[in-house]
């Protein structure tokens, strides 16, 4: 709901320009909560906060918020759905709440529990607490990473922050190391992103999900892991493997879960809608909130008058028939936008600086103009089916019976980063770890575990910064960690039987919707890339490439990105492995350096 920044510096830096500095770094998110903003300073720590107000709009909500005894002062970004059930408890115990924000709920609930807390809050959330009296700061991050947290350190002081951007105006002061990490561009090129706590910037790390950190005033952190699915489901694997539920008796419970999930992501003193694509999974969702709101429901969908070509393959990627037919029969107020290409070459310097790591995919100018588009029409909060492909088993790639690789999900073939990227030796150590250390028997959890973790992040951090971008917070509920453990103890055969994916939901959903609807082929949100980039108005971006900046740099092989750009130009391509998505990788790298590491401002 809201961007959180801080710092805690050595005491030899100016404390005007620390404060100086957390203004100017508030101004660089601003767009993550335009309702307010606040900050707070206590000697050498400072709390800087944006707010977009969900609950309680009043100035009671106003951040940073300072516990009742003054000890503790905190700032937060994201949403604590249990927050009244608890608030409740409190009370009954004799615990007096000024506000009717979820803020002060954990404020006080880390006031009486300590770290420990955090196992009673259902939600996402980045959070950091300041102990006045111990001089500590916490922070700590959601189960899943559905709300992004990063943290810079030097030896001059420790920052953290919603996005890495908001370090910009501390990078002198506090003399960061503010650097690519060149060791891990050719991971980069091959999947789009990296994984965590490694980012692009050498001094910067994502906070990873499940992780509380805690810093004392001589800049020491020590993370400590709060939240382990695997822990989580170890007693219930082993019930498993020695009774199977009936299907009936688990379609009903996976009913009664995304219900009781989707109600929770309702909670909202401000408009809520759903991002109705027209898929399976926000099909799913719109559904289960018209079964508990009579309500009037804003539902809103991009729609295409494109299609792909590549290379003669013809792909519909229009989704809008199915969108409008949820739409009329679940009765919400439908908005479609048309996505086009002007508007997708003209958000695209915007889409480029929100994304803070290099903008992984083309669909995600596509959510930035969804959230664009609902902000205007008076919505701050969307539902959506983000999360379900991977927990529940839903990419063709979980019919496939071939062992996990550290490959898995790739953009790019090896052979053709060489010929773009200088490097020795490919790390892939980080994403190995997450096959040999998988705990999970069953082949289709392994892999649902491995796309957790790998492939799900890039996909959160697409969601949080396009939609924020847009000043709107959107919603998960198929990532609601019950709904998580549930799912992931089910055995294969409820995931994919006979080809099937996604078989329990599927058979959930037709409860809601004709078979239809259900089982014909995934479609997902894509974008007509291979054409768009040819057009002459994205051109100039695309000649970026060809400039002595970019050729000079000393990772990248002048010839063989050369070649590859005469080759685009030629026309001849193919739908894998395009020359479009190598250049879309290459491209979008190279503008970011620019922007984030030499620049440091937009386009």
């Amino acid at each position: 709901m809201c961007g959180i920044v801080g710092y805690i510096a050595h005491e030899q830096v100016s404390l005007s320009q620390l404060k100086q500095a957390l203004i100017q770094s508030t101004n660089h998110i601003a767009h993550r909560g335009p309702d307010d903003t606040g900050h707070y300073c206590f000697r050498h720590f400072g709390l800087g906060f944006r707010r977009l107000a969900i609950q309680d709009l009043s100035p009671m909500g106003h951040q940073p918020m300072m516990s009742q005894t003054e000890r503790f002062a905190i700032v937060f970004n994201g949403e604590i759905y249990n927050f009244k059930e608890i608030r409740q408890d409190l009370e009954n115990q004799g615990h007096c709440f000024i506000s009717q924000s979820d803020t002060e709920v954990i404020l006080k609930c880390y006031e009486l529990m300590g770290r420990a807390c955090l196992s009673l809050f259902n939600g996402m959330f980045a959070l950091a607490i300041l102990d006045k009296k111990t001089r500590m700061l916490f922070l700590a991050r959601d189960r899943f990473g559905v709300k992004p947290l990063y943290v810079a350190k030097s030896p001059l002081g420790f920052l953290f922050a919603s996005e890495y951007k908001a370090f910009l105006p501390f990078i002198s002061l506090l003399n960061l190391d503010w650097r690519v990490r060149t060791d891990l561009v050719p991971e980069l090129m091959l999947f789009r992103s990296v994984l965590a706590p490694n980012t692009m910037i050498e001094c910067v790390q994502s906070v990873s999900p499940g992780i509380c950190v805690e810093v004392d005033e001589l800049l020491c952190d020590k993370k400590i892991k709060y939240y382990d699915l695997y822990e989580r489901l170890k007693n219930t694997q082993d019930n498993m493997r020695n009774s199977t539920p009936c299907l009936e008796q688990t379609i009903e419970l996976l009913d009664a879960h995304l219900l009781r999930s989707t109600r929770l992501r309702m909670i909202s003193d401000a408009p809520i809608g759903v991002a109705l694509s027209g898929g399976l999974d926000s099909s799913l969702i719109t559904a289960m909130m018209r079964t508990h709101t009579s309500q009037p429901i804003d539902s809103f969908s991009v729609v295409f008058d494109a299609q792909d070509k590549n290379n003669g393959l013809h792909q519909n990627i229009d989704e809008s028939f199915y969108s409008d037919w949820v739409s009329k029969t679940y009765h919400t107020r439908h908005h479609r936008i048309l996505f086009s290409f002007n508007d997708f070459v003209s958000l695209y310097p915007q889409a480029l600086w929100l994304c803070d790591d290099p903008l992984h995919y083309p669909n995600s100018i596509g959510i930035l103009q969804l959230s664009l588009f609902a902000r205007q029409h008076g919505v701050k909060v969307l539902l959506g089916g983000e999360g379900a492909d991977e927990v529940c088993a839903g990419y063709p790639f979980f019919t496939q019976g071939r062992v996990l690789h550290p490959l898995k999900n790739q953009t790019t073939r090896i052979r053709d980063v060489r010929r773009l990227i200088r490097f020795k030796q490919l790390n892939l150590l980080d994403r190995k770890s997450f096959i040999l250390k998988n705990p999970f028997v069953s082949r289709v959890n392994r892999t649902s575990f491995y796309a957790m973790h790998t492939y799900l992040p890039s996909i959160e951090n697409r969601l949080d910064k396009m939609s924020m971008g847009g000043s709107i917070e959107f919603r998960t509920p198929f990532l609601d960690y019950q709904l998580v453990e549930f799912v992931m103890a089910l055995p294969d055969v409820f995931k994919i039987t006979h080809g099937i994916t996604k078989f329990a939901v599927k058979k959930m959903a037709e409860k809601y919707f004709p078979k239809e609807h259900i089982y014909r082929p995934k479609i997902g949100f894509s974008t007509p890339l291979n054409q768009w980039m040819r057009h002459p108005l994205f051109k100039r971006y695309i000649d970026v490439l060809k400039e002595e900046r970019t050729l000079c740099r000393p990772f990248y092989h002048r010839a063989g990105i050369l070649s590859l750009l005469q080759r685009f130009e030629q026309q001849a391509d193919t739908p894998l492995y395009s020359y479009a998505g190598q250049i879309w990788n290459l491209l979008n790298f190279e503008l970011w350096q620019r922007m984030m590491i030499e620049d440091r401002q937009p386009l």
